[in-house]
C-alpha cells in the first residue's frame, strides 16, 4: 500500500490518498473482513499501521449503517460507547464531530449502505466510514458566512491528526486519526 498527498505540495497537513495496487489481504481475517474485500483489507492495514501491529478485537468496532439521516446519530452512539470502553472519553467532542461529518457526507453524496470502523490506538482513535461510491470527497469553498454547508471536510482536517480516503472498485473509505494532541492545520485548498 502506498500513500501520497491528495493536494500537490502538501507537507503532511492535508488528506492522503491510498493506492491499493500493493495491498496484501493477510490481515483481513483479524478484523473480520471477508476474503477478497480489497477495501476492507486496506482499512485493516491502515488501522493496524497506527500502532504497528494487529488491532485486537477489544480495540476495534465495525458496524453497518443505513443511508438515512439517523445514521450519524447511530454512529455517534457506537463511537461514544467505544471511547468509554477504551477509556479515552476526552476525545468525545472532536470524534463526534468528525464521525458526524463523515457519515453525513456519505449519506448525502453516496446514498448507499455505510460501514463504520473504529479502532483505538495508543494515542487516540481512527474513525473510518465506507460507502459504495468511489468518487473522492472534495473540500469545497464555503459559500460565505450564511452558507449552510461546505465546511465539513475543513472541520475534519482541523480536528484530525491526519485524514484521507482510499478507493477500491466501487467503494470508498474516508478515514481520520484523532489524538489528544492534534496539530494546528493550514487551510485546505478547495477543489
Amino acid at each position: 500500500m502506498r500513500t501520497e498527498p491528495a493536494v500537490p505540495g502538501d507537507a503532511g497537513m492535508g488528506p492522503l490518498v491510498i493506492d491499493l495496487t500493493e495491498v496484501d489481504s493477510a490481515d483481513a481475517a483479524a478484523a473480520g473482513t471477508p476474503a477478497g474485500d480489497q477495501l476492507g483489507d486496506a482499512a485493516t492495514q491502515l488501522l493496524a499501521s497506527v500502532s504497528g501491529h494487529r488491532i485486537p478485537r477489544s480495540r476495534y468496532r465495525r458496524v453497518r449503517l443505513p443511508p438515512t439521516r439517523a445514521a450519524a446519530t447511530q454512529a455517534r452512539g457506537v463511537l461514544v460507547d467505544a471511547l468509554n470502553s477504551w477509556q479515552i472519553p476526552h476525545l468525545r467532542e472532536p470524534a463526534e464531530l468528525v464521525v458526524s461529518e463523515l457519515v453525513s457526507n456519505a449519506v448525502l453524496h453516496a446514498g448507499t449502505d455505510l460501514g463504520l470502523r473504529l479502532a483505538q490506538h495508543d494515542a487516540g482513535v481512527c474513525v473510518a466510514v465506507s460507502d459504495h461510491d468511489p468518487r473522492p470527497p472534495l473540500p469545497r469553498a464555503a459559500g460565505g458566512s450564511t452558507s449552510e454547508g461546505g465546511r465539513g471536510l475543513y472541520l475534519v482536517n482541523l480536528l484530525s491528526y491526519r485524514w484521507g480516503w482510499l478507493t477500491a472498485g466501487r467503494e470508498k473509505l474516508v478515514w481520520a486519526f484523532l489524538t489528544a494532541l492534534a496539530p494546528v492545520r493550514r487551510t485546505l485548498t478547495a477543489g
